[in-house]
């Protein structure tokens, strides 16, 4: 019986540590000070994986989105990201030009405008600056998770009720089964739950035993300004974008961690 694979997308396979971000919101000073942490530790074996949720909240988008390039570029192939909610909001917005969620991209849109001189935030005016200024580098990197043979990564956290409503409880037989005799109907678990890994909340205290992989996620801050580190899980957005509250990172295996100040 092997470890089910939980995704349709190949496997990252890091021959060193995963470095797992929190969610960013557009707080670029302390992005910086994380980097200035981890990048001295990095070694060519690991990669950063980024938990989604880059932009809204803070006043600092366009930075956000400029250092987040050039890491891409000096540590080309380590870089990845997870695709979080207000990314979703940005490319609703660029796609649609639906005005729905403004009261959260307002202050992102608007910071690309100031910062960049550009004449307008209209969804083209927007798409050609980010085109611009290397934006298709993150995107190109980014996925609805991010799974190695140990460790999973979403955005939002899975919930256990929303799990076995999936079948999470008979997935290891059914994958199994489907290495002996593969059917070309069979659905990976994670694309059941495409909406829930972008969306939903869940209470971090429920374990999830039939998932195999150690799992972490951003999306979900506490009233702390601690990660909640468990033996088969961690919460690592620690409400950056909201005030006083810290940027978190947290390295797997070892499951040390670094924060920004708050």
């Amino acid at each position: 019986m092997s470890t089910p694979i939980y995704g349709s997308r190949a496997l990252f396979t890091p021959a060193g540590k995963v470095y797992m971000i929190g969610d960013i919101h557009n707080e670029a000073t302390k992005l910086r000070e994380v980097l200035d942490q981890i990048l001295p530790l990095l070694t060519p074996d690991d990669h950063i994986v980024f938990c989604g949720d880059l932009i809204n909240r803070g006043g600092q988008a366009a930075l956000t989105i400029e250092i987040l390039v050039d890491l891409i570029r000096k540590y080309l192939n380590q870089v990845f990201f997870v695709r979080g909610n207000h990314e979703w909001m940005l490319q609703h917005y660029l796609m649609s030009g639906g005005q729905g969620w403004m009261s959260y991209l307002g202050i992102t849109l608007n910071n690309f405008k100031t910062v960049w001189g550009l004449p307008d935030i209209l969804p083209d005016t927007i798409s050609q600056a980010l085109l611009d200024r290397g934006f298709k580098e993150i995107t190109e990197r980014t996925g609805s998770y991010y799974e190695t043979e140990e460790v999973l990564v979403t955005h939002a956290p899975l919930d256990y009720a929303a799990c076995m409503m999936n079948g999470i409880d008979d997935y290891q037989e059914q994958w199994d089964e489907q290495q002996v005799n593969p059917n070309p109907n069979f659905i990976y678990f994670l694309e059941k739950m495409d909406y829930e890994i972008l969306w939903q909340f869940t209470d971090e205290n429920t374990p999830i035993p039939d998932l195999k992989k150690f799992r972490v996620c951003g999306h979900q801050p506490s009233h702390h300004k601690m990660p909640r580190i468990f033996k088969d899980r961690a919460f690592i957005d620690t409400g950056c974008g909201k005030g006083n509250r810290p940027l978190t990172c947290m390295a797997y295996p070892g499951k040390q961690y670094w924060q920004s100040k708050s």
